[in-house]
């Protein structure tokens, strides 16, 4: 393979400090070029539960309305954690008896 020859030999002339290095730069510069890219793998890392709502578009460089939006779009679904409600009624039971200053 040329392109492995390629980076061994760029890597032995010390233009970075390993095969890892390499590959990192490699793939940010991949991500600069082709930002789409950085989005296909928001939406993926999402849809798989690796990360967040708000990480995603993190991720693809949106705000996380724009983001939201487009993942509807495309047909991504994505489940709202809450506690029941008889703990949020207990909760706001407290709050409301706490006396005020």
């Amino acid at each position: 393979m040329i392109a492995g020859e390629e980076l061994d030999a760029v890597i032995r002339a010390g233009v970075f400090r390993d095969r890892a290095h390499a590959v990192e730069e490699a793939i940010e510069t991949l991500f600069a070029v082709r930002p789409q890219l950085r989005m296909e793998a928001a939406f993926e890392m999402f849809r798989s539960r690796e990360v967040s709502l708000l990480r995603a578009a993190e991720i693809a460089g949106l705000d996380f309305e724009s983001f939201r939006r487009l993942a509807r779009d495309r047909g991504i679904s994505w489940e709202i954690e809450s506690e029941g409600s008889a703990e949020m009624d207990k909760a706001l039971a407290g709050f409301l008896a706490e006396p005020r200053a």
